[in-house]
This record gives C-alpha cells, structure tokens and sequence, in this order.
C-alpha cells in the first residue's frame, strides 16, 4: 500500500509547481454530467434509466441507471431517481438512500449523478485555491437475485463544463462496474466487517487537465477525486483486492453493499509553469486517492 501512495508522490512531484506570480482570478461555472448509454453499455434489455438531461456528441444522457430487479415493471412506474439525495448550500452531502420506486416497493442497484452546479457570484472557482467539489456520483448496492442478464458493466460519465458563459471541451470519464457474488467472503470490503463490496474502475484519461485562456492569460484546470463516503474505500492500480485488481489505467472505488455510496469529483484552476502543461493531469486523481486512502489508514 504505502509503495504505491509514495510513487504516486513522485509522480505529482515530477509534474512540476503552479505558478504563484499571477494575479488570482475567479470565475463562474457550470457543468452538467450524465450518463451515456449506448454500445459502450451492452446490457440495454436489463437496464432502465430516467431524468433525461440532454444530449452532447449525438449519445443521451440520463442522471440515472438502474439493474438489478427480476421485476418487469422497472422503471415505469415511474421516472424519478430510484436514489433519493440532499445537498447542502457548501455542497456537501446531507442524506442519500435508496428509493421504492419500484411498484414491488424494492430498490435496485442504481447509480445518480448530481452536478453541483455554481453561478454568478455563488462558490466561484478562484486560481490557486485548491479543488472545489463539482459533481457527485451515487451507487445505490443492493442485493441482486441470481439472474446476471440485466447487470451493468461498463458505462460513461460525460460532462460539460462551461467556464465564463463559455463551454469548455465536452469530457468522458469511463469506467468499468464488476457487481460481486452476494456473501462472497473473497469480496469483503476491507473494513473487516465481513459485507461484501462492488467496485469501479475509473478511466485515469478522464482526468487528465484542460487549458483554457481567461482574460488574456493560460490558465488549466485539473480534475481530481478529492471525496469518498464512508461505506466506500480507494485502491490504487495494481492494489490486489478479493479474487482480482484494480488494473493499470484505472483507479478503483469499492462500495459497501446494502449502502448508497458516492464519490465526489473536484476541480481547481491554476496558472501552469512552463513545459508543465503537457504533463499536468497524468496522476492528479491519483494524488487523490492516494491522499484519501492515505488518511483512511491513519
């Protein structure tokens, strides 16, 4: 554990400093993120969705998916969010749990995305202030029956973010969903508390850096997993974990089943140095986890 936490160290290191001569300069933002579903999820027959939220490079988007239940009726009793959330005015997490909205009353797996969405002059992003949350990403884990026909996956987070008024290149966050065997001690999350987990891998080149100019000057902006709750935990690529790994390319959330789980997604701005613009966002979010994990483990 510790080896991988001191080379992703290294490796924040060798990206190089942000520059601290310019002046700080606050924006507005905006973003709003969905789920894409097409070919890249195959499991279209077993999988509802709901709360449409536009369309970006000709695939829809939704804020939510869900799997899981034999019942033939999911998803149209109806078309709200099978995971019920609050979010408070410094966008951190109130409550979240899952919702019967299923006309048997019984919650399937499902997965939200929530934009934590700025304003005019509201949580402005300033240059050189450190991340600030943008977006959560909720997996409600529930028991699932035997039947594997209708189970996700793989899928895709994809977002627009707009800086000023002016949107900035439409990102893809990929990942791939592994849903374990119910009360299989070989995926037992690793609190020791014998409940098993399910878990993410999360594409890194989602992650990687944008640069944008404000006023004249080059500025970029950096995407990080700056959260987890506490049912979810962070292992790195190459950490091994039940019968498999988090592979290399990814970094990799686990969730608690029986829980609503979320990541939080972070950005920040910042004036590059020279020649590092290049380099910036290759282990941003694993400087993330590993700080996150870092702190689990005391």
């Amino acid at each position: 554990m510790k080896k991988s936490i001191i080379s992703l160290a290294i490796l924040a290191a060798s990206v190089g400093g942000f520059a601290s001569s310019a002046s700080a300069v606050s924006v507005d933002w905006s973003q709003n993120s969905g789920f894409v579903f097409n070919a890249v999820t195959p499991q279209t027959g077993g999988i509802a969705n709901a709360g449409p939220v536009g369309a970006l490079g000709g695939d829809a988007r939704y804020d939510a998916l869900w799997w899981g239940n034999d019942n033939p009726a999911r998803g149209t009793t109806s078309l709200v969010s099978p995971i019920s959330t609050v979010i408070d005015g410094a966008n951190q997490v109130v409550s979240a749990a899952p919702a019967a909205f299923t006309s048997d009353g019984t919650p399937d797996s499902s997965l939200k995305v929530v934009s934590l969405n700025s304003g005019p002059g509201v949580n402005m992003l300033t240059s050189g202030a450190g991340y600030i949350p943008i977006s959560d990403v909720f997996h409600s884990n529930q028991t699932i029956s035997s039947d594997s026909s209708g189970l996700l996956t793989s899928g895709i987070v994809r977002s627009e973010l707009t800086i000023n008024g002016t949107p900035t290149p439409i990102n893809d966050v990929s990942f791939l969903f592994f849903e374990t065997p119910n009360n299989d001690a070989n995926y037992n999350c690793p609190d020791n508390s014998g409940i098993s987990c399910d878990i993410f891998q999360f594409a890194t080149g989602g992650f990687a850096s944008t640069p944008i100019n404000i006023g004249g000057t080059n500025y970029h902006l950096s995407f990080a997993l700056i959260g987890v709750s506490p049912n979810a935990f962070i292992i790195n690529p190459g950490d091994l974990w039940g019968n498999s790994a988090c592979q290399a390319g990814n970094f990799c959330v686990l969730t608690k089943e029986q829980n609503v789980n979320w990541i939080t997604i972070g950005m920040r701005l910042d004036v590059p140095e020279p020649g590092s613009l290049a380099l910036l966002g290759l282990g941003l979010f694993g400087m993330g986890a590993a700080f996150r994990r870092r702190k689990t483990n005391g």
